[in-house]
């Protein structure tokens, strides 16, 4: 099999296809490889029997963090997240500032052609946590647009509906003005 290409790349398609053949109708799904990057180097040698390829998603079978839910595998004398070492064993590395996307949203998918290289912040807001789900809302809870006009973007980075935060001023404002006038303490 000649798995060298123009440039010094290494036709890292045909290097996987090699490694894990997956048939999409389309051949396999194509990547690049840099050429001094091995492409088992962070993988142990009885990796693939961990993996679950029976489905779409290539199911990690070994250790997990309880925590995250991701698998992990120990490899020069350290942790690695199984997808990242995945990621990196078959594309290549993945560069300064920058995370691992599971398009399939399945943290234990180790197929490569289910991860794609993002920002942190873009990882965050394609997912389905608080943050991401806030950002998606266009309405506030009384349903009022969140637009140009009627948005502030408060100093912690939240936004806020202007309508609603002038009724509550008006609000705290008579009910100091009748606490006021009656003689008690506004708190």
């Amino acid at each position: 099999m000649n798995l060298s290409a123009p440039h010094g790349i290494i036709n890292a398609a045909a290097m996987v296809c090699a490694i894990q053949p997956r048939d999409t109708g389309k051949g396999c799904f194509p990547m690049r490889l840099q050429s001094n990057t091995s492409p088992r180097s962070l993988l142990p040698r009885d990796f693939w029997s961990k993996v679950d390829k029976s489905g779409d998603c290539w199911v990690w079978q070994g250790t997990t963090s309880g925590v995250t839910g991701y698998g992990i595998i120990y490899k020069k004398r350290k942790n690695w997240l199984v997808h990242r070492a995945v990621y990196e064993s078959t594309i290549g590395p993945i560069p300064k500032g920058m995370t691992i996307d599971h398009l399939c949203r399945n943290r234990l998918c180790v197929n490569p052609g289910h991860m794609e290289v993002v920002t942190p912040i873009e990882n965050v807001m394609r997912g389905e946590g608080p943050t991401a789900q806030n950002a998606r809302k266009t309405h506030c809870i009384h349903g009022h647009p969140f637009d140009v006009e009627n948005t502030q973007v408060r100093k912690e980075g939240w936004r806020a509906c202007a309508v609603c935060r002038e009724r509550v001023s008006r609000s705290r404002s008579k009910t100091r003005r009748t606490v006021a006038l009656k003689g008690g303490d506004a708190e």
